[in-house]
């Protein structure tokens, strides 16, 4: 059972990506909430049927089943009255997604969700979140965060996620360094064999484990990389790629920087 300040509820995390998973999971334990988390829609509804949770943190691009199409099926679920799913207290989601363009946040109501929140995922944000859930207090909207070209890393979100803890910045970077290395070279491969479809998934899922670890760097050349895939023309795409090559290395040096202070501090 999972416990929150004045309410004990069950929180389900679904997202499919391994970093933004741990990242999200991070968030929640500063926050004091547990969660479970699953890869995909079809394993939102295994859970579900398994044990009754009140509130649902949902992935709008997850592969399988997406967000949308698993809110959907749980408000169906809900109105047939299967256990442990019951439309008199049905799930409280809310929606993940990379994609901030206008009109998103309507699609996420219009498909049952109850709330949204645009990746990255700010510790702020997902609090009013939490709260606006539970009636806990009067909804506060969070300020905006600072953005500039010349941001590598936002650092002050990497600390938040990992407590402050070097050893826990540590294990989230490299799991993040893990990952993206595979993405880049596969970015590489698909724009070499012409395959827009999967620059675009790549691309998508670069930048959403890049933003849930504050990277900054290079957020632009990824979405357009993003949007060529979707558009099924990939000129230009080699020198947005180079871009994030170039970068890629100063990112790396500014999470080394990070670690060491971190443990100054705490030793």
């Amino acid at each position: 059972m999972i416990r929150g300040r004045e309410l004990t509820f069950r929180i389900l995390l679904a997202e499919d990506n391994t970093v933004n998973q741990q990242v999200a999971l991070g968030l929640l334990e500063t926050l004091g909430y547990g969660a479970d988390a699953v890869a995909n829609g079809i394993e939102v509804l295994e859970a579900l049927n398994r044990i009754r949770y009140e509130l649902d943190l949902v992935d709008c691009q997850m592969t399988r089943l997406d967000g949308y199409e698993t809110t959907r099926l749980i408000r169906q679920l809900e109105l047939q009255g299967e256990t442990p799913l019951d439309s008199r207290m049905p799930v409280y989601i809310i929606a993940m997604t990379a994609n901030a363009i206008e009109g998103d946040r309507e699609k996420c109501l219009a498909a049952g969700m109850n709330d949204y929140l645009s990746k990255p995922v700010l510790l702020e944000e997902l609090k009013v979140a939490l709260n606006r859930h539970g009636q806990i207090r009067p909804i506060v909207v969070a300020p905006d965060k600072a953005s500039s070209s010349e941001i590598l890393v936002d650092i002050n979100h990497l600390r938040e996620v990992a407590h402050d803890q070097a050893d826990r910045l540590q294990e989230l970077i490299d799991l993040y360094l893990v990952e993206a290395g595979p993405m880049l070279d596969g970015l590489g491969q698909a724009i070499r064999s012409n395959s827009s479809g999967e620059v675009a998934r790549i691309a998508h899922e670069f930048v959403g484990c890049s933003l849930f670890c504050g990277v900054d760097a290079f957020t632009q050349p990824l979405r357009a990389l993003e949007r060529l895939g979707q558009q099924g023309n990939l000129s230009g795409a080699d020198a947005l790629l180079a871009d994030v090559r170039h970068k890629f290395p100063r990112v790396q040096s500014a999470f080394t920087q990070l670690v060491q202070t971190l443990q100054t501090s705490n030793s």
